[in-house]
Formats: structure tokens, sequence, C-alpha cells
């Protein structure tokens, strides 16, 4: 049953391509590579007021060590991407994954960008309590397009975001508690817009 309602939530997404947003959805897709995701993790400590080495360093070791994980699962988990399943599923069948820019096949679970995207919105949460919102609604969107651009089911992303957001929390605490970063100055545990 749950793998039924995966595959037609990827059809949902996957289907609701348009020329228009291809670009949109390969350029919010690019943002979670490691190194543009850094990039911009980086630019926001400086704009936060908040880029000394250790909340880089923290960076580093969230971004580092969720990675780790999504490769350790990925070798050993081994599923298909969309492109394999649905033509080893419906060989004779018109099913047509939309797959604009890159044809993957293999190694689909969990999602390393919605890891990366979810480990920096955590991590950006966490520090600076501000723009919580912005943040998470930008990681979802990276989850989103890589179902929409065919690379990754719905479980993918999910897996992925789990992972990233519960490493980044982990490191966090940890930082803290060797005293390695201070504890932010909390507003309201509500206060998302700050």
């Amino acid at each position: 049953m749950f793998t039924a309602f995966n595959e037609k939530l990827f059809w949902i997404i996957n289907g609701a391509h348009a020329p228009l947003l291809d670009p949109l959805m390969h350029l919010i897709s690019f943002t979670a590579y490691s190194v543009p995701a850094a990039i911009i993790a980086i630019a926001a400590f400086r704009m936060y007021g908040g880029s000394g080495w250790r909340n880089v360093a923290l960076l580093a070791a969230a971004m580092l060590l969720a990675g780790g994980i999504v490769h350790a699962v990925k070798q050993n988990v081994a599923v298909d991407r969309p492109l394999t399943r649905f033509a080893a599923k419906n060989p004779a069948e018109k099913t047509v994954v939309h797959a604009p820019y890159e044809q993957l096949y293999h190694g689909s679970f969990p999602s390393g960008h919605t890891q990366t995207a979810f480990s920096v919105a955590a991590l950006m949460a966490l520090l600076f309590r501000r723009h919580r919102v912005w943040w998470f609604s930008w990681a979802a969107l990276v989850g989103i397009s890589r179902v929409y651009l065919g690379s990754h089911f719905p479980v993918d992303a999910l897996a992925g975001a789990c992972i990233g957001a519960a490493v980044s929390a982990g490191t966090f605490y940890g930082f803290m508690a060797k005293g390695w970063i201070a504890p932010p100055q909390r507003r309201s545990a509500f206060f998302l817009w700050e």
C-alpha cells in the first residue's frame, strides 16, 4: 500500500511538468549540491552576523556526517531510480518519467540533495532562529524538485530530509554541549518570522 502511494505521489509531482518549470526546478535542485549549499549557508552566516569559524566547523561537520550516512545507506540499500523502476515494471507501456536533465538509474534512496538542503535549513533555524519558514520552504522545494526532475521518489526525499535535519540537530546540540558554540538567543519557540 505504501509503495502504491509513493508511486502515485511521484506521478502527481513528476507529471506536473511544464517547459517554464523545468529550468526553475533544475536551479532549485542545483542549490542543494554540497558546494552551492555551503556557499549559501556561509553567506547567510555573514548576513546574520555569525560567520565565525565555529559555525563554519559546525556546518562542515553536519554536512559531512549527514552526507556520509546518506552515502552509506545508498550503498547498502539498493533502490532503483524512477527511470529504472518504471522501465522494468511496465516495459510494454508508455510510462514516461520526465527527467529533462539527469538520466539517473540507481541509488535512489535516500535523496542526497534533500539531505543537504535540510541540513542547512535545520542549522539556520537552530543557530539564528530567523527566517525558519523560508529556510525550510527552500529545503522542501529541493525535495519536490528531485521528484519533479525524475531523480527520486517522494519517500527518498522524505528520508533525506529526516537524515539532514536530525544529523544537523544532533551535531548542533553536540557542539553546544562541548561549549564549542553558544546557545542562540531565543525570543519565542513559535516566533517563525523573526
